[in-house]
């Protein structure tokens, strides 16, 4: 329920500890990140796992993105929250190519930094991945020609048996 009230993306408004010492930790860090006026000179490298390529980055909210290979982006925002609260996403796309199914974790690793020395935590997405399915497309028909001499309202066609395998 707190993810639906939450303002997107819920990762970075919303979080459940399984303890009271977790709790303490996840405070301190609010605090420590609330005494400062926000961050500038933001940079995210952040690199997919080999089982993945990225296939394409999409405008981020805040700043610029550039893939620095087909495993890894960096992202660069010259500030946020300087002035008032504020937060920025970034949008990739990502390709598995690997012949392993399951439960995967897409990032191998993920670092921030910034001028004022902020910490950041980041989500842990992951994706379910089956490789079992193999589609083998069909050859496509021949091609028939059917010539319609005068006028006519209808045509009667035969063109034997027509269906899809797939």
């Amino acid at each position: 329920m707190l993810n639906n009230w939450a303002t997107d993306p819920d990762a970075s408004h919303v979080a459940v500890t399984p303890d009271a010492a977790d709790l303490e930790a996840l405070f301190a860090e609010l605090a420590a990140n609330i005494s400062k006026t926000g961050a500038t000179d933001i940079v995210v490298n952040e690199v997919v796992q080999p089982d993945f390529v990225i296939t394409s980055i999409s405008s981020p909210t805040k700043g610029s993105a550039a893939m620095l290979d087909t495993h890894s982006l960096r992202w660069n925002i010259a500030e946020l929250g300087v002035s008032a609260g504020e937060s920025a996403s970034l949008d990739f796309f990502i390709r598995h190519v690997s012949q392993q199914p399951g439960t995967k974790l897409v990032n191998q690793s993920i670092t921030y930094s910034d001028n004022e020395g902020n910490i950041v935590s980041f989500p842990m997405p992951t994706v379910s991945v089956e490789c079992d399915i193999v589609v083998q497309p069909e050859d496509c028909p021949q091609p028939m020609d059917l010539t319609v001499e005068g006028y006519n309202d209808a045509v009667l066609a035969d063109f034997g048996d027509v269906y899809l395998e797939s």
